[in-house]
């Protein structure tokens, strides 16, 4: 049984360790070791946007499997047209974010694949055995294996419960591309749990992600030795996975901080080494949880994401968020307090916002200097499928999906917000690649803390103009400015952009930058 596993890679310039199909190529190889059925997996990543595999690379081999994430559908079309020539082609699977929430979509364009949705590691496990063993999959073989869809004999498709799997019987992942994430300063991942406990937040895709939002933790000793197998390759900076990184289990997170000082002071672990999780506002506004996350911070917290997605009571109701205002509020100053690096989570532009919630957040934000933090705050919300909001948002859904993006369009209840975003958008979308390499090269592997916090300060300078932008248009659509009288308004902010883009150190690709900015006419 001879299997190749391809990561497609994504549209942005950033390199993230590919670690489901690192995981998934682990448990193969235990699952089939523990059977002795002799069995090769390969593990390919195409980094690159000139990079895919070739038909000769894909012959040979009984299965591929391709991680499909968003922003990457052009470049699978590709591969999958390539595939469609070879005269007896292996079995083609597919898995990650596109598959599990577009499974229709993705079948119509890649008819000939077996699509696996959410956790993937039994399924493919379970379609690789079958052919091991009778060299036959049959519509009610793959039909008694959860968390897959594909097109049967009749051509019609034929979908499968989706079941989230026991976390703990995961092995180590078989850790491919370290020595690659080190040298291009990349990401490298590790995972403390899957789901969340709360799991009602109307935006959120964990539910469907998984077949539930139960929330699922890995043992601390399978955590720790991932740890260890990272900073054996100088890992210095990983970044947890996890949705919910604690569970509301708060001695657990002690713990684990415990074990991560143990193992440093043992030589097991870099004492350097500092690393990335998610938490909730309510998290730090707990007691236990706030205790938790000092000593967190002894162990090497360097940063923490926390969603806090508005500054208005009206929005986190309908994004069914378990925060209120004050517990954002107290988390932050309470997480600014203990000197934690900070990245959050915020929707500026909702569909159902009025023009006074969009006022009463940008005060807010300047309040809390949220315009001078490195995230990208002024976002709009994704109305993704299979999410909650696809339905109580549907009244305002104006098109067919997105595929590649995962996302329906849709239009503003309120015109004048609708203005705002859509100006906005339009100052936002010329600098934005150079931007993200900028956030990019903050983020992961760096050569030292000091110049992540360069990065990062240069990163917020760019923000915080973005913000004065934001804050002319909606002073200008408040007084009934016209287009193109607010479009001028924002010329004068043009340059001093450019300028902190292009500065030494920031990162920026300077031929991103080239040329005279132009807005594209309103529609």
């Amino acid at each position: 049984m001879r299997i190749l596993l391809f990561e497609i890679g994504g549209p942005r310039q950033e390199f993230n360790e590919p670690l489901g199909i690192e995981i998934i190529g682990a448990y193969l190889k235990s699952q089939f070791a523990k059977e002795q059925i002799p069995i090769q997996v390969d593990i390919k990543w195409f980094f690159e946007t000139e990079m895919l595999p070739d038909k000769n690379e894909m012959q040979g081999y009984d299965v591929l499997g391709f991680s499909l994430q968003i922003g990457s559908y052009k470049r699978f079309r590709k591969v999958y047209d390539i595939y469609c020539t070879i005269s007896s082609p292996p079995v083609l699977i597919i898995g990650n974010v596109i598959p599990t929430f577009a499974n229709k979509e993705t079948l119509s364009h890649f008819d000939k694949a077996i699509l696996i949705r959410g956790d993937g590691e039994i399924a493919f496990y379970k379609i690789c055995r079958e052919l091991a063993t009778s060299r036959h999959l049959s519509d009610n073989v793959l039909k008694s294996i959860t968390n897959i869809s594909f097109i049967g004999k009749k051509q019609k498709i034929l979908t499968s419960p989706t079941t989230p799997l026991n976390v703990k019987e995961l092995p180590h992942a078989t850790r491919h591309f370290l020595k690659f994430i080190k040298q291009k300063g990349g990401i490298a991942r590790v995972e403390g749990s899957r789901g969340c406990h709360w799991g009602k937040c109307k935006f959120c895709c964990v539910k469907e992600k998984y077949g539930s939002a139960e929330w699922r933790p890995f043992p601390l000793e399978h955590i720790v030795s991932e740890l260890e197998i990272l900073g054996r390759s100088n890992i210095l900076s990983p970044y947890f996975t996890d949705e919910d990184f604690f569970g509301s289990d708060y001695n657990r997170g002690k713990e684990l901080a415990n074990l991560i000082i143990e193992a440093k002071n043992c030589g097991r672990l870099p004492l350097q080494m500092n690393f990335f999780l998610s938490v909730m506002a309510n998290d730090v506004k707990n007691a236990k949880g706030f205790e938790a996350l000092t000593f967190l911070q002894k162990a090497g917290l360097r940063e923490v994401f926390i969603g806090i997605e508005a500054f208005s009571g009206e929005q986190l109701k309908r994004f069914g968020k378990k925060a209120n205002i004050d517990t954002n509020e107290i988390a932050l100053n309470k997480i600014h307090e203990i000197g934690f690096q900070i990245d959050i989570g915020y929707i500026m532009f909702d569909p159902f916002m009025t023009f006074k919630e969009l006022q009463d957040n940008i005060e807010y934000i300047e309040k809390l200097t949220l315009n001078t933090f490195d995230s990208r705050s002024l976002k709009a919300l994704r109305i993704q499928p299979k999410t909650p909001i696809e339905n109580e948002y549907s009244s305002i859904i104006t098109g067919a999906l997105d595929f590649d993006n995962l996302m329906y369009p849709y239009r503003f209840k309120d015109n004048k917000v609708q203005l705002a975003q859509d100006i906005y958008k339009q100052w936002e979308i010329p600098f934005e690649d150079a931007t993200y390499l900028l956030q990019a090269a903050s983020r992961g592997e760096v050569k030292d803390e000091d110049s992540r916090l360069q990065q990062k300060q240069q990163l917020g300078k760019i923000r915080n103009i973005d913000f004065k932008a934001l804050k002319v248009i909606v002073s200008e659509i408040s007084q009934n400015s016209g287009k193109k009288h607010i479009m001028k308004k924002l010329e004068i902010l043009d340059p001093l952009k450019r300028e902190k883009l292009t500065e030494q150190n920031t990162g920026a690709d300077l031929g991103l930058l080239s040329g005279s900015r132009k807005f594209p006419a309103l529609t």
